[in-house]
């Protein structure tokens, strides 16, 4: 028997596994666009903070990142809150 496009993958002209890539890679682009500017929040010369505030800002990034690859991993579901706040 052969194997023929889905209805969706003949609309579209592209398969499910090219478009994961194609929006896999402007994710992870904007990820660590977003990740390197973050980091300029560092220079005391333009920002007070403390040491909570970075220590909260890092654990939400990890919490979102850790349930980000446990969907990849056990194909999970759940949602995290969207909105961070200090």
């Amino acid at each position: 028997m052969a194997m023929t496009k889905s209805d969706d993958e003949e609309r579209s002209g592209k398969s499910k596994a090219d478009r994961f890539t194609r929006l896999a890679q402007a994710r992870t682009t904007n990820v660590l666009r977003s990740i390197r500017i973050l980091g300029n929040l560092s220079n005391t010369s333009n920002y007070s903070y403390t040491p909570e505030q970075v220590r909260k800002i890092f654990s939400a990034i990890r919490a979102q990142l850790d349930n980000a690859e446990s969907k990849f991993d056990a194909g999970a579901r759940k949602k995290m809150s969207e909105k961070f706040k200090l």
